[in-house]
C-alpha cells in the first residue's frame, strides 16, 4: 500500500467510522503537494490551504 493509499484509508475511516462530517488534508513531500478529502462539502465550506486547515463557516 502506498502512502497516498494509506492517507485515503484514514480519510475514509474518519468519515465512516469516527463520525467526522468531512475531512480535508494537504500533504507536501519531495514529490510536490497532494490534496485529499472525504465526505460531503457544503456550499459554505472552504479550504484554506494557506494555513493548512479546512474551515467550515456556519
Amino acid at each position: 500500500m502506498t502512502s497516498y493509499e494509506k492517507v485515503r484509508e484514514v480519510l475514509d475511516w474518519a468519515v465512516t467510522e469516527a463520525g467526522a462530517p468531512s475531512v480535508a488534508v494537504q500533504i507536501k513531500d519531495e514529490n510536490g503537494t497532494w490534496f485529499g478529502s472525504r465526505g460531503p462539502r457544503r456550499p459554505d465550506d472552504r479550504r484554506d490551504t494557506g494555513t493548512r486547515r479546512a474551515v467550515a463557516h456556519r
